[in-house]
């Protein structure tokens, strides 16, 4: 090869063919080829006096980098596609993009196709890309590198945000514990895309939330906050639940009945300024605002009633 002493590699006996596939080659070889047109007349061959060279180095196959995730708040772990014929891997790391990279870890197995770096620092975004490599004659021959993807290191995602309306203006949040977390931020809007403001910073897994608009609809995340040597590493955010605060249930009952007058009694409703009385003559009937009724409404007919209340 390096000396251009060239050896028949196949007759192509196809005119239509444009390509031929040289296989169980050397990696990281320089190889030239030279094709030549012939014909065959009287069982005789005549090779053209010209022909096509064309020389190659047999490479491997770069690595395709799939992702760079988050696995805790000083671990990402890169993850790329198997490379087929390779020994390993070599996994470099940078500040930036265009930076300078160090190689952090050398994978010495060609079927491994990820690797967790727990040494990156919290809250901080590292640059990756990686190559195969292959052994030949006790020397490694490296693939291209892959093109580069970065990641974060944040603390664990906050799970199982629960809110239930205790009352007309009482919303209570509860969260499940991250492990390692000293403390959660809570955060809340009226719309769910925009608009978030910190509510609260609490130590616990539930809050109260008291001075909710009557009637209005909320939106809550939450994120989980670990001291790392004096300084915060966040969470991702809880995925976001929403709920709108209620009027408590009332329980209404009618006693003390008369032929011409019916005492309707119900349990006080906590934050309710006024009350209003409706009545149908059947279960499923047309119910009217309870204002004024002749005696003869009454007769013979059951009272049915339910409340509505409003606050002012």
């Amino acid at each position: 090869t390096g000396e251009k002493e060239y050896e028949l590699l196949a007759l192509i006996e196809d005119p239509d063919a444009g390509s031929y596939k040289d296989e169980n080659l050397t990696l990281g070889e320089d190889y030239t080829y030279k094709i030549v047109p012939y014909v065959i007349a009287d069982e005789v061959v005549y090779q053209a006096e010209t022909y096509a060279e064309a020389s190659a180095k047999t490479v491997l196959a770069a690595v395709k980098l799939s992702s760079v995730t988050n696995v805790n708040y000083k671990t990402l772990k890169i993850s790329w596609n198997k490379v087929n014929g390779v020994d390993g891997y070599q996994i470099y790391r940078s500040d930036s993009s265009s930076g300078e990279y160090k190689r952090v870890k050398t994978i010495t197995s060609g079927s491994t196709v990820s690797y967790k770096d727990s040494k990156v620092a919290p809250n901080k975004k590292q640059y990756y890309k990686v190559r195969a490599y292959r052994l030949v004659n006790g020397k490694k021959v490296y693939g291209a590198f892959s093109s580069v993807k970065n990641g974060k290191t944040m603390f664990t995602k906050t799970t199982g945000l629960k809110i239930t309306a205790s009352n007309y203006k009482t919303l209570k949040l509860t969260w499940k514990k991250v492990s390692g977390a000293s403390k959660y931020q809570i955060y809340y809007s009226t719309s769910k895309n925009s608009g978030y403001k910190k509510l609260k910073t609490l130590t616990g897994t539930s809050y109260s939330w008291t001075k909710a608009a009557c009637g209005k609809n909320y939106y809550f995340k939450v994120r989980a906050i670990k001291s790392v040597n004096g300084e915060n590493v966040y969470g991702d955010y809880s995925d976001i639940v929403s709920k709108k605060t209620k009027i408590g249930k009332t329980t209404v009952s009618a006693a003390k009945k008369t032929y011409n007058s019916i005492k309707i009694t119900w349990k006080k409703v906590s934050g309710a300024q006024k009350y209003e009385l409706y009545f149908a003559t059947s279960q499923n009937g047309t119910y009217k605002k309870l204002n004024y009724i002749c005696l003869t409404d009454f007769n013979k007919r059951k009272l049915l009633l339910r409340l509505l209340i409003h606050i002012i």
